[in-house]
């Protein structure tokens, strides 16, 4: 089987992140079978003046347009904000540009999750049983995911996240680093939860909540999806 040619979209610390996570799974696959999984071919990055710099040994290939002459090619969007990873993942889909799922192999994850196309998975991430985590989400270093949980497309779930049983996260949500949420609950879409926080109760969509307990601070622009 020929591995799958992979660019990752966005040059960024998550980026860079994502690169490592391959070569991890590249590593673990090769000792097991003696064939990596993945080809990196480079960044794509829309930023001026980066295309050809080298990034960890790896080519800066280019803007979105790149796809166009490289249709064998599967992209992994490492943009870490929700809002934007949906606008840049828009665009690639409206050009036919295919996206590929990357798990850590230190990532524990049970026969009974399903995971959505683009997304990511960190490593000594735990995703327990019946846990549906949506598209290009993005699963960080040592988060848990409890029995029964949903994950809205296009979620941010920072390093050390934990998730109890059966909550419900809207599409766009980004939960910061170590924050928790208790059993139950309902994250409406395009929420933002602080680092640390504490979610006992339901929050409203579009707005961010910090603190222990934690508390809506502020009300965002609507995180809107098209049906």
């Amino acid at each position: 089987m020929n591995t799958k040619k992979i660019a990752i979209v966005g040059a960024g610390g998550f980026g860079r992140e994502v690169l490592w996570l391959i070569r991890e799974c590249n590593d673990y696959a090769t000792e097991k079978t003696g064939k990596p999984l993945y080809t990196v071919v480079g960044f794509i990055t829309n930023e001026a003046g980066d295309k050809g710099h080298l990034l960890c040994d790896e080519p800066v290939l280019g803007s979105y347009d790149w796809f166009s002459a490289h249709r064998d090619t599967y992209a992994l969007c490492a943009v870490g904000n929700p809002r934007t990873r949906f606008s840049v993942v828009r665009h690639l889909s409206d050009v036919g540009v295919r996206f590929a799922s990357v798990i850590h192999p230190s990532a524990r994850v049970s026969r009974y999750v399903e995971i959505g196309e683009g997304s990511v998975v960190c490593a000594g991430a735990i995703l327990t049983t019946q846990v549906k985590v949506g598209k290009h989400v993005h699963i960080n270093l040592n988060s848990t995911i409890g029995h029964d949980v949903v994950i809205g497309d296009y979620s941010t779930i920072a390093p050390g996240v934990n998730i109890s049983g059966n909550v419900l996260i809207g599409p766009g949500c980004d939960l910061g680093t170590n924050c928790a949420i208790i059993q139950g609950l309902r994250i409406g879409s395009g929420v933002t939860v602080g680092a640390g926080a504490v979610v006992h109760r339901d929050v409203d969509a579009n707005t961010v909540s910090v603190g222990v307990p934690a508390k809506a601070i502020k009300t965002l622009a609507k995180f809107e999806m098209p049906d």
